[in-house]
Order: structure tokens, then C-alpha cells, then sequence
């Protein structure tokens, strides 16, 4: 397991119900969203990639949402790559992610167990999702948790293949290499 040193963001609140089981939520436009008219906001009960039977989404950090986030972020006309802040308002945590699939159930969304470890959410928590435009970082600072991946013959092409799998890093997350 490493740790990255990237990120930034800012937090939101809740406002109404769209009655197919996620949040609208309502905030001031923070820094990455150029334009507040495209915001995307929801929340969803969240539950780990072992509920639909799909382990290799531990690998990364995207998320699986459902097909109702599609129409909408269409809708919005969102930039692409898709980039979101999902966050733990409860506890004042969050970090960023991509999507892989638009193919959760209404008013849920899968997401890799180390970041609701991150967050500190368990199966069925809530968590708040937001598409933020972030800036493209210069550099990323990580530090190894273990030193056996430093012994490793080829740390530097291993990690570089593992990074591939995410869309984004955030300061302090805890990101897990296999």
C-alpha cells in the first residue's frame, strides 16, 4: 500500500429528493467547476465491488454508478474525463475518483473497498458525490507503506503500470498497488 501526496477540493450540502433513491444537493461552486450550471451533485448509498460480485474494482479508484448518473451528467453536458469528489460529509473526509460504468442499481454506487476505508464508510453508508474539473498536477509524491515493494526487481515499472488504474490522486489517500 502507498501513499500519495496530490489533490484538492472542497465540501458541499444537502437540499431535495429526486425519488429514485439519490440526493439533489446544493452548494456553492468551489475551485474545478468552471461553470456552476453543469454541478452534479447527488448522494448514494454506497456499497463495495464483493456486493455485486466484481473484485477487480479494488483495482483503481473508479466508481460504479447507475445508469440515471449517465442521462444526467449527459444532460449537464459534464467535461470529460469525468472527475468526482466523493465525500463522507458525516465525518469530513473525501477524496476524488473516475467512473468506470454506469450500471449500479438506482440509488447506489460501487466503490473500491480501500477508498471507503478512506472515507470511513461501511456497506450501505452514504456518501456524497460531486464532478469536479480538477487541474492536471506537475508531480506526485509517494511513499511506500512496506519496504518489500521496494524489493521488488522493477518498482518503478510496477507502480507505473498500477497508476494506470486511477483517474486521480488526492493528498493523503491511501491507494493499494497489487
Amino acid at each position: 500500500m502507498w501513499n500519495s501526496f496530490f489533490g484538492g477540493g472542497n465540501s458541499s450540502g444537502y437540499e431535495g429528493h429526486d425519488g429514485r433513491g439519490s440526493q439533489h444537493i446544493s452548494s456553492n461552486v468551489g475551485r474545478g467547476n468552471a461553470n456552476p450550471t453543469n454541478t452534479f451533485l447527488r448522494s448514494y448509498m454506497c456499497y463495495s465491488p464483493a456486493f455485486i460480485g466484481k473484485p477487480e474494482l479494488n483495482r483503481g479508484n473508479k466508481i460504479i454508478l447507475p445508469t440515471s448518473a449517465l442521462h444526467e451528467l449527459a444532460r449537464l453536458r459534464i467535461q470529460y474525463p469525468m472527475t468526482f469528489m466523493i465525500s463522507n460529509s458525516q465525518m469530513g473526509l473525501k477524496t476524488y475518483c473516475g467512473v468506470l460504468e454506469f450500471s449500479a442499481e438506482e440509488g447506489m454506487c460501487h466503490i473500491p473497498i480501500w477508498m471507503m476505508n478512506n472515507l470511513c464508510i461501511e456497506e450501505g453508508s452514504e456518501i456524497i458525490l460531486r464532478n469536479m474539473n480538477l487541474q492536471k498536477g506537475t508531480y506526485v509524491k509517494i511513499r511506500p507503506h512496506e519496504t518489500a515493494f521496494i524489493d521488488l526487481s522493477n518498482p518503478k515499472a510496477i507502480l507505473e503500470q498500477e497508476l494506470t488504474h486511477y483517474s486521480v490522486l488526492h493528498k493523503g489517500d491511501t491507494i493499494n498497488i497489487q
